[in-house]
């Protein structure tokens, strides 16, 4: 298995159900049961914890071969809530795929999917906010990789008293340099965050969040060895911004060490100075988002990840991580840990009417 960014979340991912030839159809599952829990005592993010588990039943069609249909029920369950079921959402996309490029509208392949670093979207919106909604288009080629969607969250109609809200993400990866056993990598990473509109009515103030990130990573060791660093800069260009920062910057770097073939130690350090994000990790932020007094212009953490991932049976996921940090102006350190099972794969498998496949894709990059 390659060596991931930060830390390996493949058992947090959509998609990998097996897909059905041309003409024929499949009916899968994914599942996700989930245990987060940090414990911060940092004024800027007090900590939360997740503990649930979500199911996605879908049937899948292929009209022709470049085209897949899918649809199916999103249900969440949130633990200890009153509830029978916390969420229930239908689900439905349609891909058009060729050799290189993969176009998706509808439901996307959410969350850790889009493979951003954790300080432009954080991948704990995989527990609270797994639905996505809009378009991507996804290129794939030897030496590069690059992504680009729009997630609809919400819209408005005439006098709605809300604002609509989207977001508009793009993630690049190419390799620049490189030999059988080491590469030179340069990734980018782009967010813009809006919360708006012409037709409402509600008292909001219009936010528009620029955030964007350019690195290098090097891999050694035939994958088993990284070390990247990236700078980050935020823009908000709001028409009359709320927060007291404007324009904020950070750096972000990783030394990751593949010790075995399911374990993984990722060392971080991080420095953001007036950073902000709105749909990046909360940790990483500088704005108290409930008491503008307790804003942090200065963020340094010093992190530090020990994860176990391993698929232990065809579609079957286990992953746990233990990630304490140090945060330097609180002056102490903070625990965050989880454990995670998933399982993706076929139920039944349709009959299917030609022989002939789909270009080949790496279900990863779904």
């Amino acid at each position: 298995m390659p060596l991931s960014a930060q830390v390996d979340n493949a058992a947090l991912e959509f998609g990998g159900v097996p897909e059905p030839d041309s003409a024929g159809w499949n009916l899968g599952v994914e599942y996700l049961s989930y245990f987060k829990n940090n414990e911060y005592y940092s004024p800027i993010n007090p900590g939360q914890t997740w503990f649930g588990m979500q199911v996605l039943p879908t049937l899948q069609f292929r009209p022709a071969g470049p085209l897949l249909f899918r649809a199916g029920v999103f249900m969440q369950r949130e633990y200890g809530s009153t509830q029978f079921t916390d969420r229930i959402l239908p689900w439905f996309s349609l891909e058009y795929r060729t050799q290189d490029w993969r176009f998706q509208a509808g439901n996307l392949n959410s969350a850790v999917n889009h493979r951003m670093i954790e300080p432009m979207l954080d991948y704990e919106t995989a527990f609270y906010r797994r639905m996505e909604y809009g378009m991507s288009a996804l290129r794939k080629r030897r030496n590069s990789e690059w992504e680009t969607w729009i997630d609809w969250q919400r819209n408005i109609r005439r006098n709605d008293p809300f604002q609509e809200r989207f977001l508009i993400g793009s993630r690049f990866s190419g390799r620049l340099l490189g030999g059988k056993s080491w590469s030179l990598r340069l990734p980018l990473h782009m967010t813009l965050f809006h919360a708006g509109g012409q037709i409402n009515t509600g008292p909001e103030p219009n936010v528009s969040k620029l955030n964007t990130a350019a690195g290098l990573r090097l891999e050694l060791a035939e994958g088993r060895l990284a070390f990247e660093t990236h700078l980050l800069h935020s823009v908000d260009f709001s028409p009359n911004p709320v927060q007291p920062w404007i324009d904020g910057h950070a750096w972000y770097s990783n030394a990751i060490f593949r010790m075995h073939k399911h374990w993984q130690l990722t060392a971080t350090r991080w420095l953001g100075t007036e950073w902000q994000s709105p749909v990046g990790g909360p940790i990483f932020g500088g704005v108290n988002n409930y008491d503008v007094y307790l804003n942090e212009r200065v963020r340094e953490l010093w992190m530090l990840r020990l994860q176990y991932v391993r698929e232990i049976l065809p579609g079957f996921w286990f992953d746990a991580r233990l990630e304490p940090h140090y945060d330097r102006n609180l002056g102490r350190a903070e625990l965050s840990h989880g454990l995670f099972f998933s399982y993706r794969n076929r139920l039944w498998k349709g009959t299917q009417q030609a022989s002939q496949r789909l270009p080949s894709v790496d279900p990863n990059t779904q």
